[in-house]
């Protein structure tokens, strides 16, 4: 059950990465502010304008930081495993590569 939560998490976590990563997206998002800003004076810089665009940024900079996460996690895995197999195939452990860089 985890585990297909898991996968499912990182498929999801790779299309929104993957998403958010384009030039329609940034453009989105600059619209976003744009629109809040030529509104907000119109709308006398209001508490529910000064709330909307801090919740809306607050909501998308804390999910962000799960995909962020997730890639940097990924990265690791695929370094450490790349470093692994250098020092199989250099025929040392890692335990002898990192005791004689020292």
């Amino acid at each position: 059950m985890l585990k297909r939560l898991d996968n499912l998490f990182r498929r999801i976590a790779s299309r929104i990465a993957n998403a958010s990563g384009q030039p329609a997206s940034f453009v989105l998002a600059l619209v976003t502010v744009i629109v809040w800003a030529v509104s907000a004076p119109a709308l006398n810089y209001s508490e529910t304008c000064q709330l909307a665009i801090n919740t809306g940024t607050t909501i998308v900079i804390f999910l962000m930081v799960f995909l962020i996460r997730n890639f940097a996690d990924a990265r690791y895995r695929i370094h450490a495993g790349e470093s692994w197999r250098a020092a199989l195939c250099s025929g040392r452990s890692a335990r002898s590569s990192s005791a004689s860089s020292i």
